[in-house]
């Protein structure tokens, strides 16, 4: 993940996928899916609570396997979502105010799919969203959980503008050079190597799935991610709101000594939402889903039962 006083445009905007069958994003073929204005949407189950997954950039539903299979296992029906660009689907023709536009999707899809009190869970840019979805609908919603998605982006929350703009176009500018398949994959890869896992040999699995998005469609998602601080707006999230913070110490110890004091940096951000619990994953980068799937799993669970409890859900 990004640091404190470094560059950190890499880290919001790429995605890495997990391990997927080619025709489907999880061993179970999902049951259903349907397009909600652009925006991908496959249901996995049938019955049972809620759950809306939403992917980092230039990810899709395959990001989620081991988390929707373990979801299933407790009998959640899961909707996982792919954005427009993103994992084949095509890249959005207005990229005005994206993330903005599908919080409102979002939004639409549980009204439209008539969902009951779901929990939000979205990692990278689809976290970013979730707290806008926290924000600006908090009773719609039995809470959310952001995997390393945050109202502002890390490292720029002393960068006042015009410097965030000119920091943000060139960030996008970097983005939109990797046009050509094997120039997005040698991106995919590097960037995987670096920020996304620690292992090496899961780069080299996953950067063929992360390169079959649209780098420019990505690039408008990052321009906009860094010029954006919605951190004030979380006064009105008044559901509650989990942050995952991964961490792993040989990169990023010249910013944060310990996973506690990433936490608290986090913490740090969030600070205008009522009820904020930040928990960190050690050892992790970026995809803790990856790189820690028995723990962050088993965290996901837990979360997830104790908010769907808070909200006098009937599980089943």
């Amino acid at each position: 993940m990004r640091t404190r006083g470094q560059p950190v445009w890499w880290g919001r905007w790429v995605a890495v996928a997990a391990l997927i069958m080619a025709s489907g994003c999880t061993r179970s073929q999902p049951a259903s899916t349907d397009w909600v204005d652009g925006m991908r949407v496959e249901q996995i189950g049938t019955a049972g609570s809620p759950v809306i997954l939403l992917p980092g950039s230039l990810c899709g539903p395959w990001e989620w396997r081991t988390t929707i299979e373990a979801l299933r296992r407790h009998h959640h029906t899961v909707y996982a979502v792919a954005f427009p660009g993103f994992d084949g689907a095509p890249a959005p023709a207005d990229t005005h105010d994206l993330i903005g536009r599908y919080t409102d999707e979002v939004v639409k899809l549980i009204s439209t799919r008539r969902l009951v009190k779901p929990i939000v869970i979205g990692h990278s840019i689809g976290g970013t969203i979730a707290l806008h979805i926290a924000a600006e609908h908090p009773d719609l919603v039995s809470g959310v959980i952001a995997v390393e998605g945050l109202p502002v982006y890390p490292g720029y929350e002393d960068v006042a503008e015009p410097r965030r703009t000119e920091l943000a176009d060139a960030a996008a500018g970097s983005a939109r050079m990797a046009q050509t398949p094997d120039a997005k994959l040698a991106y995919a890869r590097d960037y995987l190597r670096y920020v996304g896992v620690i292992d090496p040999a899961l780069a080299e699995q996953y950067a063929p799935l992360m390169a079959r998005s649209d780098f420019s469609a990505a690039a408008e998602y990052l321009r906009e991610d860094v010029i954006a601080d919605s951190r004030a707006e979380l006064g009105g999230a008044t559901t509650p709101i989990w942050e995952v913070a991964p961490y792993y110490q040989p990169r990023e110890q010249r910013s944060f000594a310990s996973a506690t004091d990433k936490a608290d940096y986090y913490r740090n951000l969030l600070a205008k939402a009522p009820n904020v619990t930040v928990v960190p994953i050690e050892p992790a980068k970026h995809f803790v889903m990856l790189d820690q799937p028995d723990v962050f799993t088993e965290t996901i669970d837990g979360i997830v039962a104790g908010l769907f409890a808070r909200a006098h859900y009937p599980l089943s």
